[in-house]
C-alpha cells in the first residue's frame, strides 16, 4: 500500500489539480447513466503536504469517479471491472490526456504495443506548448585581400549565405524549457549551435543544462544571433582568432536568474561550471601527443566531452539594470586551456546597454590572460556601437568603434599573433527596416568598415551588405 500511495504522489505532482476536476467533470458529463458512488466519510485531516493528505485527496478522486448503477465493485475481483468495456492500448494512445484516468495513464508506458507510432505520439499527448522559429541572414562582401576574416592572397568579391539556423523550444508548464538551435553555415556546416533544457524553480533560480550560450559580456550571449546586431560583422574583440571566441557555446551546467525592480529594471546573474576551451595537443619527433599552449582562443572550442584533462572551467556573469531599458554587466572566466591542465586562460569583461526609444548604445571591455610556460601572453580589446532610428523607424544610421591590443613578451610563444593584429577599426553604416511595424525584425545592414593596423600598411578595408530577418 506505501508503494502504491507513492506511485500515486507522483503521478498527482505531474498532473495538475486543475487537470484532474476537468477529467471528472468530463467523466460525469459523458455518463448520464451513471451516479456517484457515496462519499466514504473521512477521519481526522492530516497536516497540508504529508503523504497522508496526498494520498486522501487521489483517494477522494477515485471515489468521485463515475461507476455504473449495476456495478458491484465489492464483488469483482481487484484490478477488474465488469461493468465497463475493456480499453485497448490502441485506445488508450489515441486518447487525449484530459479524458484518460488515473488507471489508464498508469498504463501509457505500454500502450504503444503493437500499434502505431512511437515516443513522438505518447509526447504528443502531453499538455506541451511547442514553439518553432528561427533567424537566417545572407550577405555580399567585397573584402581587400589582407582581410582578417577570410585570410585570402587576393580581393575577396562574393555572396555569403552565413547562416539560416532553425530554433525549436517547448513550454511545459511553465516549468521547463528545452530548447534547441540548428545551425547551418555557409550552406554546408551544419551543427548544433545549442542544445539546453532550463528548469524553472523561481524567477530568482533557473538552472540550465546542455550545450548552452556562455553568457561572458553581452554581445556573445545577446547578439550571438545575428539578426540582431547593428552592424554585418563582429567587432575584433569577437572574431576569428582574437579574444572571445563567439560565438561561444559550451557543456555543462549553469544557474541564473534575476531579482526585478517596480521601475522595471532588476539584477541577474548567471554562474556556470563547464568543460572549457581546450588547446588541442601535438605530436613531438617521438610521435607522441603532447600538450601545445598559447594558440588562439577561437580554435579551443568544440570540447564537448573532456577526454583529456577533467578539470571544469568556471565563470559567470552579474547585470545590474538600474532602470528599464539600461544595464552594466561584469563577467568573469577561469579554467586550463591546455590538455596537461598545467596552463590556464583568466578572462575579464565589463559591458554596458543603453536602449532608449530610438537610440541604442552599447559598449563592451574584454581582457585575457593566457598563461605559458615561459610568459604570460595577454589580449585586450573594446568596442563601442550607436545607433539612431529615424524617418519612422525606416532608417538607423550606425557608427562602430573598435580596439584590439595584443602584447606577447615572447617571440617563441606568438601562434598566429604578429604587430598587425594591433588593430582599429571605424565602421559607418545605414540600416533599413522595411516594415518596422509589421517585421520589426526583417533588416537590410549596408556599412564599411576603415581599418588601421599598427606600423603596418595592411589593406584589409570591408564593404558589407547584409539582409537578415528573425521570424
Amino acid at each position: 500500500m506505501k508503494m502504491l500511495n507513492i506511485i500515486f504522489l507522483l503521478l498527482v505532482i505531474t498532473i495538475s489539480d486543475g487537470l484532474l476536476a476537468q477529467e471528472a467533470a468530463t467523466s460525469a458529463t459523458d455518463s448520464p447513466a451513471a451516479e456517484v458512488a457515496p462519499t466514504v466519510e473521512k477521519g481526522p485531516a492530516a497536516p497540508a503536504g504529508t503523504p497522508e493528505t496526498m494520498t486522501t485527496q487521489v483517494a477522494d478522486q477515485v471515489q468521485t469517479e463515475p461507476v455504473a448503477a449495476d456495478s458491484t465493485p465489492a464483488d469483482d475481483p481487484p484490478g477488474s471491472d465488469s461493468s465497463t468495456p475493456a480499453r485497448s492500448d490502441a485506445d488508450t494512445a489515441d486518447m487525449p490526456v484530459e479524458s484518460i484516468n488515473l488507471e489508464q495513464l498508469l498504463d501509457i508506458e505500454r500502450s504503444s504495443a503493437g500499434t502505431i507510432g512511437s515516443h513522438g505520439i505518447h509526447l504528443g499527448q502531453l499538455d506541451t506548448e511547442i514553439y518553432v522559429g528561427g533567424y537566417m541572414w545572407a550577405a555580399y562582401y567585397y573584402a581587400e585581400k589582407d582581410d582578417i576574416y577570410f585570410k585570402q592572397n587576393e580581393d575577396i568579391n562574393t555572396f555569403d549565405m552565413h547562416y539560416f539556423n532553425l530554433l525549436v523550444s517547448a513550454n511545459i508548464k511553465d516549468r521547463v524549457y528545452p530548447e534547441l538551435n540548428l545551425e547551418h553555415e555557409h550552406g554546408y556546416d551544419f551543427k548544433m549551435r545549442t542544445g539546453q533544457l532550463d528548469i524553472r524553480i523561481s524567477d530568482l533560480l533557473i538552472v540550465r543544462a546542455g550545450l548552452f550560450i556562455v553568457p561572458f559580456g553581452y554581445f556573445n550571449e545577446n547578439m550571438a544571433n545575428e539578426y540582431l546586431t547593428k552592424v554585418p560583422r563582429r567587432p575584433f574583440v569577437l572574431t576569428n582568432a582574437y579574444i572571445i571566441p563567439s560565438n561561444w557555446s559550451e557543456t555543462g551546467i549553469q544557474l541564473r536568474g534575476q531579482y526585478a525592480f517596480q521601475n522595471g529594471g532588476n539584477v541577474n546573474y548567471a554562474v556556470y561550471l563547464v568543460n572549457g576551451l581546450e588547446q588541442a595537443g601535438e605530436e613531438n619527433e617521438n610521435g607522441e601527443v603532447v600538450a601545445a599552449e598559447g594558440g588562439d582562443i577561437r580554435s579551443m572550442r568544440g570540447n564537448f566531452r573532456d577526454l583529456n584533462d577533467g578539470d571544469k572551467s568556471v565563470g559567470g556573469r552579474l547585470g545590474i539594470s538600474p532602470i528599464l531599458g539600461l544595464e552594466f554587466g561584469f563577467s568573469a572566466y577561469s579554467g586550463a586551456y591546455t590538455i596537461d591542465g598545467k596552463q590556464r586562460l583568466l578572462m575579464l569583461g565589463a559591458d554596458a546597454h543603453l536602449h532608449r526609444g530610438p537610440l541604442t548604445i552599447r559598449t563592451e571591455y574584454n581582457h585575457i590572460t593566457q598563461q605559458t610556460s615561459s610568459a604570460d601572453i595577454t589580449r585586450q580589446g573594446y568596442w563601442a556601437t550607436v545607433a539612431y532610428k529615424v524617418l519612422r523607424n525606416y532608417l538607423e544610421p550606425v557608427v562602430r568603434w573598435d580596439h584590439i591590443l595584443f602584447h606577447d613578451p615572447d617571440n617563441d610563444v606568438r601562434g598566429t599573433f604578429s604587430p598587425e593584429d594591433n588593430m582599429k577599426r571605424l565602421t559607418v553604416g545605414l540600416n533599413y527596416y522595411p516594415f518596422p511595424e509589421d517585421v520589426p525584425l526583417l533588416l537590410v545592414r549596408t556599412a564599411y568598415g576603415f581599418t588601421w593596423n599598427k606600423g603596418t600598411e595592411l589593406d584589409n578595408d570591408l564593404f558589407a551588405v547584409q539582409v537578415a530577418i528573425g521570424f
